[in-house]
């Protein structure tokens, strides 16, 4: 050690130096020593935030709605809502855009979409009666079905409504060709061609629009390729 200055001040020489940074590098070795429990709680603590924070978006994104259809009387499959036919059904608005009912018998389940905002429109009912099977049927001025295999849409048949019908638009005139307006779609599809106690089910509702028709799905954030945020049907 030296010393020097008039009133005898003490200057550190290199061993002082080095005494200090090397009692700093304990001192910054203790304070992480006697934090590594709390840095580890943080550590942890993110880690799960990485995982759980995706699993309940996950979750939340595929939320479904459940809707229970009661047993009820048949009805005639004509595109007309008869006073008193429905009184027995599950009512729902999806949204503004259609009111949905719908009810069951041992044999068949019985659907009817009336659109709120449109005197006319074209239905797609998507169906998952099991997963893995998901079928289409179309409703307009004609009737189709197609399957999704493998991600992918398969192409329309008309005609082959094997099981199922729904009530197509009439023709006004077979010159301009064009036909007269479609507020309700109704449906009446066998329980023994789609089987299983609950269904998946989704809509796009198509409606006039300029230049082109729209097309409106429900529930809003479901996509026709995954029925897992589709509405789920219980029909026991």
């Amino acid at each position: 050690m030296s010393f020097s200055g008039s009133e005898g001040t003490r200057v550190p020489d290199a061993y002082d130096i080095l005494a200090g940074i090397r009692r700093g590098i304990e001192y910054a070795m203790e304070s992480i020593r006697r934090r590594e429990p709390v840095l580890r709680m943080i550590s942890n603590f993110q880690l799960a935030l990485v995982v759980l924070v995706p699993l309940f978006t996950t979750t939340a994104a595929v939320s479904q709605i459940t809707w229970h259809a009661p047993k009820g009387k048949s009805v005639m499959v004509d595109g007309t809502l008869e006073q008193g036919e429905w009184d027995d059904a599950l009512v729902k608005d999806l949204a503004g855009l259609a009111r949905i009912r719908i009810k069951r018998s041992e044999e068949y389940v019985f659907l009817a979409v009336e659109l709120l905002n449109s005197d006319d429109g074209a239905l797609d009912l998507y169906v998952s009666p099991s997963p893995g099977e998901v079928y289409d049927l179309h409703a307009s001025a004609k009737l189709g079905e197609r399957k999704l295999v493998d991600r992918t849409w398969r192409e329309w048949k008309w005609w082959n409504n094997t099981g199922w019908v729904a009530n197509t638009s009439r023709v006004d005139s077979f010159q301009t060709p064009s036909f007269l307006p479609t507020k309700v779609r109704e449906f009446q599809i066998s329980r023994e061609r789609f089987q299983g106690s609950q269904w998946e089910l989704m809509l796009e509702v198509m409606t006039p629009g300029d230049p082109t028709w729209k097309t409106t799905p429900y529930p809003p954030e479901a996509k026709t390729t995954d029925a897992r945020a589709w509405i789920r049907l219980d029909l026991e």
